[in-house]
């Protein structure tokens, strides 16, 4: 029965999760060509109304040999492994936050049994909270990457989002997530002021919003991890593709990257530095 519902609880954040992030593929092609924002559902080629058991993630795609049925145009593959990695991500966060949806906590994965047997309503609201923010973070991933623009309604979901975890997730206290609107956004701004487009305005009210949520500390593991591989992913183009130095690449799928990281394991990535520290200086 124990090892049955366990497998249940997997299965069920899986399937939610490919269907949350197909939404998201959905919504950021249609934000990017400026198609209308609505729940119907049709082929971006020719426009034919598709059937509901025709946009099934990942199933439909693969009955359907990744063609339209109606005109032959080749689905997006990228969809079917975003709705994958969807299902993946809300897994982890179930697991990670389903018994505990605190950001404040060191990483953590609970026993499947435990986050269903203890669940609450509360809980349940905190971690349908945190799916939002990580399938908003891959929102913002795609459109960023495809246009290298933040739409600023993503960036009030995010907010409105932040100022609900406020009271849906707890441990943060609310001077922490004040000065996380500003630990990073404010001399991200004053960087662009010297350096013009050094970073996009999308990147700063990205950063602005999701501090509320995540708390300055969090902010700022996110930002740092984000600075990481963007200058590693530079380095590579420099390397490989030869881009010049000058050239600009999307830098808000980096952030996003680094702030669900900074939400995972954020605050052991905070106690290893403060140990460091603290050996280094035994050390002097």
């Amino acid at each position: 029965m124990v090892v049955w519902l366990n497998i249940l609880v997997i299965f069920l954040a899986f399937v939610a999760g490919m269907c949350i992030f197909s939404l998201m593929s959905t919504l950021a092609f249609r934000v990017e060509n400026e198609a209308k924002l609505n729940l119907n559902m049709y082929c971006e080629s020719c426009g034919h109304d598709i059937k509901f058991y025709e946009t099934i993630p990942v199933i439909s795609y693969l009955f359907l040999k990744g063609r339209c049925r109606y005109c032959g145009a080749e689905l997006r593959g990228r969809d079917v492994l975003n709705e994958l990695f969807g299902g993946i991500i809300t897994v982890l966060v179930t697991l990670r936050f389903g018994f505990n949806p605190s950001m404040a906590d060191k990483f953590k994965l609970d026993e499947v049994l435990d986050v269903a047997l203890n669940f609450t309503p509360m809980k349940l609201i905190g971690l349908i909270t945190i799916v939002a923010f990580v399938a908003m973070m891959d929102a913002v991933t795609l459109v960023d990457h495809d246009s290298m623009i933040i739409p600023d309604g993503f960036n009030i979901v995010l907010f409105v989002i932040s100022i609900i975890s406020i009271f849906t997730v707890p441990g943060l206290p609310i001077v922490e997530r004040l000065i996380g609107i500003i630990v990073v956004a404010l001399p991200m701004y004053l960087v662009i002021l010297a350096i013009p487009n050094a970073f996009g305005g999308g990147d700063i009210k990205m950063m602005a919003a999701v501090g509320l949520m995540v708390g300055w500390k969090l902010a700022l593991v996110g930002f740092l991890i984000g600075v990481l591989l963007g200058g590693f992913y530079g380095m590579y183009l420099m390397a490989v593709k030869n881009y010049d130095k000058k050239a600009h690449f999307a830098f808000g799928p980096f952030l996003c990257i680094g702030l669900v990281v900074a939400m995972f394991c954020g605050q052991d990535i905070i106690g290893l530095y403060t140990e460091y520290i603290a050996w280094m200086r035994s050390d002097v």
